[in-house]
């Protein structure tokens, strides 16, 4: 999965605390494994595992609690999940984030099959997150400079499958728009 943010979107992940914990130490511990101010947002996570040889009825229904933690360059997801399911994002110079998600929670050392898992909402926010260095507020995400006259920005995301098939979503960021007043 690549997350390729609206063009002038940056984030600086000296902002928050940083977690620089093992994927063994996330596994057991989930985010307590990690400084409480590397906590950047978290989410739901919601599927279904069909039968795997027919698809004749559903396996499990799962709903799954997900926590965002920051690191250097990095987005560590935990899905808890008999334990905790570790995925990291990396950040890429132009500004896109690349994950490998399972698609299944616990993900089993030998991967998830899609062909009977179904994947159906993931929701997530991430929260504002500044602080003052060197005189400065920063933050960990900087939106583009202006809104778009339509009122969102655009996150584009592509999704590449184990079978070779690419999907391909835009998502919307509600912005204001700002008018300009002259003053007469």
């Amino acid at each position: 999965m690549v997350f390729h943010p609206p063009h002038g979107m940056r984030y600086d992940t000296t902002v928050p605390a940083q977690c620089h914990a093992s994927d063994e130490q996330l596994q057991v511990m989930g985010p307590d494994a990690c400084p409480v101010d590397s906590w950047l947002g978290g989410g739901t996570t919601e599927g279904l595992i069909m039968e795997p040889v027919a698809h004749d009825f559903v396996f499990d229904h799962f709903h799954h609690h997900v926590d965002i933690l920051n690191n250097e360059n990095k987005q560590i997801v935990l899905v808890h999940s008999e334990g905790w399911t570790v995925a990291r994002g990396e950040m890429r110079p132009d500004g896109a984030i690349v994950f490998n998600l399972p698609t299944c929670f616990p993900a089993p050392p030998t991967g998830c099959v899609d062909d009977y898992i179904i994947p159906l909402v993931n929701s997530t926010a991430i929260y504002p997150h500044k602080r003052k260095i060197g005189g400065q507020v920063r933050s960990y995400a900087t939106t583009p400079r202006g809104c778009p006259a339509r009122g969102f920005w655009r996150t584009r995301v592509r999704f590449d499958w184990t079978n070779g098939a690419t999907d391909r979503v835009v998502t919307k960021q509600p912005c204001r728009h700002h008018r300009h007043q002259h003053r007469a």
